[in-house]
């Protein structure tokens, strides 16, 4: 499964809850060794990649997993990706049986 993606802007001073989860992804090699590509696929169906640090990512391949900060907004869920030097975000829900992992929505 893969996750829609939009691009938002948060701030604590409205009341929104923000805490770090995982969310997974497809991970590969980035342009340079102290990054990774993740690739998330936008509600059209399309993939969508994102560089992001090497140390905000585990794993490998399809079985990867990115470190995002969990918003909880009035609209929602989101996870907004550690992406520089703008932060994308994708609508997420808890997956219930492990609490630190996002899946989609």
């Amino acid at each position: 499964m893969w996750w829609s993606c939009v691009m938002l802007s948060f701030s604590r001073t409205n009341g929104d809850d923000v805490m770090t989860r995982w969310l997974e992804c497809r991970v590969s090699k980035g342009m340079f060794s102290d990054e990774r590509t993740i690739t998330v696929r936008h509600r059209d169906n399309s993939p969508r990649e994102f560089l992001v640090p090497m140390d905000m990512v585990r794993g490998e391949g399809e079985q990867g997993q990115v470190q995002v900060k969990l918003v909880s907004r009035r609209d929602g869920k989101w996870a907004v990706l550690p992406t520089i030097p703008y932060k994308a975000s994708i609508p997420v829900e808890d997956s219930g049986g492990d609490a630190s992992v996002l899946v989609p929505e």
